[in-house]
């Protein structure tokens, strides 16, 4: 009790008259006493008097008041004080006899005072001072923090390479966008070209029937204007007096028949023809676009991460196997333990990465891999039981070129 005199007498200290509260804020007046800011705002308000002092009446100026930062700080070096002393109570004193906690039962696992100890509840029971067990269970923590370290290495590891083979795919699927804007560029100008040449083509035709067209009205025009006059020259004839009309008629009826013979037009010889074989080919092409369209369809169609995937079904090699790496009875499949196992000691045994190799024969190489070496290299791809981070799940095999 003789310590709790200068604490209380330090608490005294630290604690405003007029809220009876810890400082806030505390100020300093021209008398020397302290109070909160607040509070003696609040009491300049409430009182009409003049300002003066709550403890000693002395009169001081408003604008007098200084802030008391080295009391603010003790302020809270008590708080923390006060804290600290009710956390120190509370854990180092027994709920039930108020005796330090001294002693831990390790059939209870619990912390416990030399009453405890020598009561019924705990006669019977290992008892061993606080310090011996802190040290053991520190020992046995410490071996399970290596492990974990360990663990966690091998993690990273993992992390890295999973990390790497990302990169790795970024890169090579940057490549492949540059080859598909390649080879679409490539595709464009070749489309263009055609365009160009086939329009080109249409348009020469197109100047050839007018070429055409125009020969043939021209030349229509000049056997209309010759039909004219023979008609005219007929109607001229007609009406003269019959014995003027008879001189020489067989003579005549001769003249005019061989004028009409010969003079049979054809129009447009071929044209027809060539735009034919134009309105062909373009049918043609429309065809062939449309199975170009869906080939190009077919050969981008969107295929899942796990289509891609090249499984195999292997039969796994205990002897190589990483300590790590714990496989199934019928070793088709395999897990991740943090723990290693005890195996005999091999020479092709995989000790620093988490591989293991295929147990099929030679001749049987072609049913399990298109590889060159057979060498199978497990991917870690998710975590399972993550609550007790004791395994790991092993999603599909990459064969290691």
């Amino acid at each position: 009790m003789a310590a709790a005199g200068p604490v209380q007498g330090l608490c005294e200290e630290t604690t405003c008259p007029i809220c009876l509260e810890y400082f806030r804020d505390p100020v300093t007046i021209d008398c020397g006493h302290n109070f909160c800011q607040a509070c003696l705002t609040r009491y300049f308000r409430e009182s009409s008097a003049r300002a003066s002092c709550p403890q000693c009446r002395k009169t001081f100026q408003q604008s007098s008041l200084r802030p008391n930062r080295h009391l603010a700080n003790m302020v809270e070096l008590v708080k923390k004080l006060e804290r600290g002393k009710i956390r120190e109570g509370k854990r180092e004193l027994c709920e039930r006899h108020q005796e330090p906690l001294k002693l831990f039962c390790l059939d209870d696992q619990a912390l416990i005072c030399c009453v405890c100890d020598r009561s019924k509840e705990h006669r019977h029971h290992s008892i061993l001072p606080i310090d011996e067990v802190s040290q053991d269970y520190k020992e046995k923590i410490k071996v399970q923090q290596k492990s974990l370290e360990k663990e966690r290495e091998c993690v990273l590891k993992m992390k890295l390479a999973e990390e790497d083979e990302k990169q790795k795919c970024l890169t090579q699927i940057e490549a492949e966008k540059q080859k598909i804007r390649s080879a679409f560029e490539q595709m464009h100008k070749f489309l263009e070209e055609q365009e160009h040449l086939r329009l080109s083509q249409l348009k020469g035709l197109e100047e050839e029937i007018g070429k055409r067209n125009k020969e043939n009205i021209d030349r229509l025009s000049e056997e209309i204007s010759r039909l004219n006059r023979l008609i005219s020259e007929m109607e001229g004839k007609c009406k003269q007096p019959a014995t003027e009309f008879l001189q020489d008629i067989q003579g005549t009826m001769s003249r005019y028949a061989k004028k009409q013979v010969g003079h049979a037009l054809v129009l447009s010889p071929g044209l027809e023809d060539s735009l034919s074989i134009y309105c062909e080919k373009n049918a043609a092409l429309e065809k062939v676009m449309e199975k170009y369209k869906e080939s190009l369809e077919q050969a981008t169609k969107k295929v899942s991460l796990e289509e891609t995937w090249n499984k195999a079904k292997v039969t796994l090699d205990p002897d190589t196997a990483h300590p790590h790496l714990r496989l199934s009875k019928d070793q088709k499949s395999v897990k991740w333990d943090s723990r290693d196992q005890f195996l005999p000691n091999d020479a092709e045994r995989f000790d620093k990465e988490p591989c293991n190799r295929s147990a099929e024969r030679e001749d049987d190489k072609q049913s399990i891999s298109e590889a060159a070496n057979r060498q199978t290299k497990l991917s870690l791809r998710r975590i399972m039981e993550a609550s007790s981070g004791s395994a790991l799940v092993l999603d599909h095999f990459q064969t290691k070129q």
